[in-house]
């Protein structure tokens, strides 16, 4: 169970990356996608909270 869940925090972190990467350069052509880019940013931060959450908990388990 625990193995799923790094592999879909791991999918959620490429996912939102490649949405930041892609809205910031494209940002000249649309200033809208300024809030996709922080949104992306913020998908990446999440993920990696909750990834480094179950790290830090199997760890104190052991």
């Amino acid at each position: 169970m625990k193995n799923k869940e790094n592999v879909l925090n791991g999918v959620g972190v490429v996912f939102f990356f490649l949405l930041f990467v892609v809205s910031m350069s494209l940002l000249n052509e649309m200033p809208l996608l300024t809030i996709t880019g922080i949104l992306g940013l913020s998908g990446v931060s999440y993920f990696v909270y909750r990834f480094v959450s179950i790290q830090i908990k199997k760890s104190v388990v052991k």
